[in-house]
């Protein structure tokens, strides 16, 4: 079944981690490489606020409603279907950039990767559990 609202939370849900996990591996000198919001602020010529909304839209609305239309066509549990989507979405990104910016050159690092397949779990693994909810009988109380 696809809903598309429930697909804009999780991908709202699924932002919020990867923003906590960035903010996390920053406050204990994980970022061995360039913060990603530097980063997308550097390809979009935007102040990193803006790329902060910039991150949290896309992964919201974009993201979020575009796993909900392909996590039926994704193989395995919705975890699984979010890490794969999320794995796409990177390879999609990677070979995006340099369409988009011909001097920016991606980042292919463990961090990134690790990012996206983040996103996707915690996108399919709070997708799956407001999808399996609305299939519950409700008790009558």
């Amino acid at each position: 079944m696809i809903n598309i609202a429930k697909g804009i939370i999780s991908g709202l849900a699924a932002s919020a981690a990867v923003a906590g996990a960035v903010f996390l591996a920053a406050a204990v000198d994980l970022m061995n490489v360039a913060d990603p919001m530097q980063a997308v602020s550097g390809v979009t010529m935007t102040p990193v606020g803006l790329s902060w909304v910039l991150h949290f839209g896309f992964g919201t609305f974009i993201c979020g409603a575009l796993f909900a239309l392909l996590s039926p066509f994704l193989p395995g549990p919705f975890w699984i279907k979010g890490a794969v989507f999320g794995a796409l979405a990177w390879l999609l990104i990677i070979a995006s950039i340099p369409a988009v910016d011909h001097v920016a050159t991606p980042q292919i690092n463990l961090g990134s990767i690790l990012l996206h397949l983040l996103f996707g779990a915690v996108a399919g693994l709070i997708y799956g559990n407001l999808v399996e909810e609305s299939r519950r009988p409700r008790s009558r109380a």
